[in-house]
């Protein structure tokens, strides 16, 4: 099994990876020193302060951005931290939400996304937003950026870029009978996250929406926008699905990413990785682990091809990529209703090449996720 490599590049934002070939037998073992090396390159690190669903990101300035869940499964709290480069503590957490057990981690996929730009933290929940106020010291009261019929169930995503517009989306049920009615709204903001436009439908096409899976979304070095999320063309077909847009303002299309044949929900989510002028993502199917890499033109992706987990147990992934070009791929395995699981991850080298057999880290948490961020030096971290 190998990744197809794609030319190495300067500057620490681009990659030089791309996705895996095919689902083969893994390659043959590793030799001592590719074990070694690759051993090094992950750093493991448990969430801070007991909490569980990490959502990890690492700006330009090797400033470590986290927000994590503590409490109880169906009325909890987001807690954000951060941590400059070369310092070895976190900060002291601060709490997100401003009213007290508005956050759900049940299900795994309807907690708490993280997204920064220009040293700004942005968090989106279950229709809910707050954001890191300017000075950087506590978080604007939260608002309610979803109107009260629509219904949520599954987790949104947010995303922001450079030049300070955010994106908020979620799936919904406006008066649906089923998931085959449910639609993808998004909220826009041209100002940091000060106002926001009222929410619009991102197609008229009948897409459907599963309801309890989860999304991702992100921005590549473009500004061009992307988000998966898995629909409900019928109770039958559950297909993961590509937004993308050419860039804010601009309209957005919708596309099959993953055909996927299913009469259940399968409460599953997504990962997302800038590459350059492209971008990696990763999501799950029918216990399986499925990554792309979308084209640097078109953005169309290419694939869908599937990491090597363990049948019909994978679930949950992230996805990083360093500035020496490797690429970290990672998700959970075991995990189920109220049941933590297994950690596992595979790195690959600039070259496509397994770095090392795979690795594993048992004690994920119930209703645990990861979430893995390469170091501005290279190398990796991931978060569980």
């Amino acid at each position: 099994m190998e990744i197809i490599p794609m030319p190495a590049v300067s500057h620490t934002r681009a990659i030089a990876i791309a996705v895996l070939a095919s689902v083969v037998s893994l390659a043959p073992v590793a030799s001592a020193a590719m074990a070694a090396d690759a051993q090094e390159a992950v750093e493991l690190l448990r969430t801070p302060n007991g909490g569980i669903q990490p959502q990890a990101v690492m700006d330009g300035a090797g400033m470590l951005h986290l927000i994590y869940y503590t409490g109880d499964a169906g009325k909890g709290d987001a807690s954000y931290v951060s941590r400059a480069a070369g310092a070895a503590e976190f900060s002291k957490p601060l709490t997100v939400n401003s009213t007290a057990g508005s956050v759900c981690a049940m299900g795994t996929i309807r907690g708490a996304y993280l997204a920064v730009a220009k040293g700004r933290a942005h968090v989106a929940w279950n229709g809910g937003y707050a954001r890191l106020d300017d000075a950087g010291t506590t978080f604007e009261p939260q608002r309610k950026l979803m109107p009260d019929d629509h219904g949520l169930d599954g987790g949104g995503a947010v995303v922001a870029d450079e030049s300070g517009v955010v994106h908020v989306f979620w799936h919904a049920g406006v008066k649906a009978k089923d998931d085959t009615q449910r639609v993808l709204f998004v909220a826009r903001s041209i100002d940091e996250g000060k106002t926001f436009t009222a929410p619009i439908k991102i197609s008229d096409k009948p897409t459907g929406a599963c309801g309890c899976c989860g999304m991702r979304a992100g921005v590549d070095a473009k500004g061009r926008i992307y988000a998966t999320f898995r629909g409900a063309s019928s109770l039958s077909q559950r297909d993961s699905l590509l937004v993308t847009s050419p860039g804010a303002g601009k309209p957005f299309t919708v596309s099959v990413l993953h055909p996927s044949k299913s009469s259940m929900c399968q409460m599953s989510t997504a990962a997302f990785a800038s590459a350059g002028d492209a971008a990696l993502l990763a999501w799950e199917s029918n216990g399986a682990v499925f990554i792309s890499r979308t084209d640097p033109k078109s953005m169309k992706p290419s694939g869908p091809l599937a990491v090597p987990g363990k049948t019909g147990a994978a679930k949950h992934p992230t996805i990083a990529v360093d500035s020496q070009g490797r690429t970290l791929v990672a998700w959970l395995e075991d995990t189920g209703w109220q049941q933590g699981g297994s950690l596992a991850w595979q790195l690959y080298d600039a070259k496509g090449k397994p770095a090392g057999p795979a690795g594993r880290a048992e004690g994920s948490p119930t209703w645990g996720l990861a979430s893995a961020v390469a170091k501005p030096g290279g190398g990796f971290l991931l978060l569980y």
